[in-house]
């Protein structure tokens, strides 16, 4: 199986035991983040927001079923996440960090961090995942728009590099399976 551009599977589903323990960013206590992660933190300096979360947990697995096989997610402790970061303006009607779409969001700057597969695959999973996860249909193309703009593919540029995917790789895993590996094998039946 391999994801082509613009040609995105259906997703049928999305599977894992909890959402990730994430822990927030303080800048002014930047101190005691440092000793609360030690150095085994993704930098903050590529972040263009001032919201930021950690996973703090060892490893988080989440696991998509498509149509034409599964794709498996692996975070680790010390990846940042922003969720939906929409921009400022449409903040009065809509906070980018409540928890509606948390998965999904997680799953996109996943994508994004890794470039993959496509700018506009990804995206598009984004938006399956949001309508899996029961957003309304507002939430889901607002956020699904945000991401669709210019700001949006000039992120994905950002990380599309080699030298990116290899640093990435140290918080981030994705894997296209045809059939799922023994590590994700109590996800599916979930």
């Amino acid at each position: 199986m391999l994801l082509r551009p613009r040609l995105t599977p259906k997703v049928i589903a999305v599977k894992y035991l909890m959402p990730p323990r994430l822990y927030p960013y303080m800048p002014q206590k930047a101190a005691d983040f440092r000793y609360y992660f030690g150095s085994d933190f993704m930098s903050i300096a590529k972040a263009e927001t001032d919201r930021i979360w950690f996973v703090d947990q060892d490893v988080w697995r989440c696991l998509l079923i498509l149509e034409v096989g599964f794709l498996e997610v692996e975070v680790r402790r010390g990846w940042w996440v922003d969720f939906a970061s929409i921009p400022g303006i449409l903040e009065s009607i809509e906070k980018r960090d409540d928890r509606t779409g948390l998965i999904a969001a997680i799953l996109h700057d996943a994508f994004f961090e890794m470039s993959y597969p496509s700018y506009q695959s990804a995206n598009s999973i984004f938006y399956q995942v949001m309508k899996l996860e029961g957003a309304s249909s507002w939430t889901t193309w607002s956020r699904w728009r945000g991401v669709e703009t210019s700001k949006g593919y000039d992120a994905w540029l950002k990380c599309d590099e080699e030298e990116h995917h290899q640093y990435a790789s140290r918080w981030v895993t994705i894997r296209e399976v045809p059939c799922v590996s023994p590590a994700f094998k109590h996800l599916e039946k979930l």
